[in-house]
């Protein structure tokens, strides 16, 4: 009988364990904002999908994935999901619209835009950061707080390269998802991943 109180003791702290280290207040805050992109969240438990092929070169205390395109970084003890990155090689001007159409449907508009080839969406606890909201807060001198960012980049002008017609020609691209607070739990060099270098 003790030794069954010894097994129900044990599994009752492996139990407290388990959901003391799936509950990090961090991950439920940017698990919070809802952030999904290809049926991924930012912040959940990665699910048990098909196709998950792992790869090498990780950050320590993190795993990759990849599934198709899409490359996916986690937690390596509890799975949730830290970033994701989708390249896109080799775009027609047709397809960057339907691309950039999809993501504004998806993430509305873009908080700020650099360079006419980055739009970065900014997300604090309270959600987006609206493009004026962003605006005032730089008049000020102020940054946000930012839980998470999604992030386009083109290697041509988005606008111009979009409304060219049979150029032929070809952009590269990719999105990413991903939160910096989350991120500077595992990487421990400083990174700043402030508007102000843009």
């Amino acid at each position: 009988m003790k030794k069954f109180g010894n097994l129900l003791f044990f599994l009752g702290l492996l139990l407290v364990a388990t959901v003391w280290a799936s509950s990090d207040p961090d991950f439920e805050r940017v698990q919070k904002l809802g952030l999904a992109y290809k049926d991924f969240t930012l912040g959940e438990r990665l699910p048990e999908a098909d196709g998950l092929v792992p790869l090498k070169d990780a950050f320590k205390g993190t795993l990759r994935y990849r599934k198709g395109s899409l490359i996916l970084a986690v937690e390596e003890k509890t799975r949730r999901l830290i970033a994701l990155y989708e390249e896109y090689p080799a775009l027609k001007p047709e397809d960057l619209q339907k691309l950039i159409s999809s993501l504004m449907a998806q993430f509305g508009e873009p908080t700020f835009e650099a360079h006419e080839k980055m739009l970065f969406w900014y997300y604090s606890s309270r959600g987006k950061i609206t493009s004026e909201a962003f605006e005032h807060l730089r008049e000020e001198g102020k940054e946000p707080e930012v839980l998470a960012i999604a992030k386009f980049y083109c290697d041509q002008r988005i606008v111009e390269f979009g409304n060219k017609k049979d150029s032929g020609g070809k952009a590269k691209a990719f999105f990413t998802l991903y939160s910096p607070l989350l991120i500077r739990k595992f990487v421990y060099d400083k990174i700043d991943y402030s508007p102000k270098k843009f």
